[in-house]
């Protein structure tokens, strides 16, 4: 999950540099479970599992509210893009 994490991350980077704010969240998940990895050696192995899912769901809603508004400006592009090329005007549909 680590490596995946990194993986992730990195090909994130990679794809756009300009979005470091989805960067941070994997990175400190990856670090999280790399501290987490000995205390997960005298647990049960379902407890292990609980620590995991926990740490990815935080990152997941942390990720979400992060990249609210990322997600908000590329939605209003779209339909931007999609109403100037529309040959019968913005909001109108063709019949």
């Amino acid at each position: 999950m680590v490596t995946f994490l990194l993986a992730h991350a990195t090909f994130q980077w990679r794809l756009s540099r300009t979005c470091r704010n989805l960067i941070w969240p994997r990175l400190v998940a990856a670090a999280t479970l790399l501290a987490l990895l000995p205390a997960t050696a005298g647990i049960p192995a379902l407890r292990a599992l609980a620590w995991l899912a926990l740490v990815c769901l935080a990152t997941a809603v942390t990720e979400y509210l992060v990249s609210r508004s990322e997600r908000r400006r590329l939605r209003r592009a779209l339909v931007d893009e999609h109403e100037a090329s529309c040959p019968h005007g913005p909001g109108r549909a063709v019949s």
